[in-house]
């Protein structure tokens, strides 16, 4: 027998207590498990995991503190969005980060190493929360829409691995005022360096290229803002 269908999910979000330690033996945890025990403050999660499902975690408004194992492969969409979450370490055995991931959180600090094995985020996975910086891993070559919307990114260094950037990826970032680019990019989304109601947004890009490469790189009409002056490359600058 499955241990996984000895666990009475429902149950828990019903008691809705502040620590749950699961069994060891569990490697996926379901859809919406524990979505809106809004009392849970701490979790341990089992050794050998392997899935967090989508909003398994979802508007849990006290998780302030969770370990991810070094064997999770999948992060669903939405999984802990709307927490306290301040401070994640994304262990190497990431594969998969899904929409809305972290959404809405507290998060402060996302940890990453260079040995990454993260493939794809998803889609706003970090909207609307508090991280000042983040490592774009060797494996991403995609950084999805509304991923850092709204969010109080200070620096950022596109790799040169990145070959496309979506719409609305950096918008509303009011604290990130210079972006540096690596070349290898093909693609900049509408409104990626874009500027949201009142906030300012980026305001210099600098290119690791010359401006003849730069102008090649195919772009929305609208992929910055009017705060937007200057692309700094390697032979000149570029004025907007």
């Amino acid at each position: 027998t499955n241990p996984q269908t000895r666990i009475n999910y429902k149950f828990f979000r019903k008691l809705d207590p502040k620590y749950i330690s699961l069994p060891d033996s569990i490697q996926t945890i379901p859809d919406k498990a524990f979505s809106g025990c809004s009392n849970l403050y701490s979790i341990k999660l089992p050794s050998d995991l392997k899935y967090i499902g989508k909003e398994a975690f979802a508007c849990c408004s006290n998780l302030q503190t969770i370990n991810i194992p070094n064997s999770v492969k999948i992060i669903g969409d939405g999984a802990f969005k709307s927490t306290k979450l301040s401070n994640i370490i994304i262990p190497d055995s990431v594969e998969y980060i899904g929409s809305l991931a972290f959404s809405n959180s507290a998060l402060t600090s996302i940890t990453i190493s260079n040995s990454s094995n993260l493939i794809t985020i998803g889609t706003s996975a970090f909207s609307n929360t508090k991280i000042a910086s983040f490592y774009i891993p060797s494996k991403i070559s995609y950084l999805s829409e509304n991923l850092f919307y709204n969010s109080k990114l200070e620096s950022m260094t596109i790799p040169a691995t990145i070959k496309s950037i979506g719409d609305y990826c950096f918008n509303g970032c009011e604290n990130l005022t210079n972006v540096k680019i690596l070349k290898g990019v093909e693609y900049i989304g509408a409104y990626a360096f874009g500027a949201y109601a009142s906030r300012s947004g980026v305001n210099t890009i600098t290119f690791d290229g010359t401006q003849s490469e730069w102008n090649q790189i195919e772009k929305d009409p609208n992929y910055g803002s009017s705060y937007l002056k200057t692309i700094k490359c390697n032979d000149g600058n570029i004025s907007l």
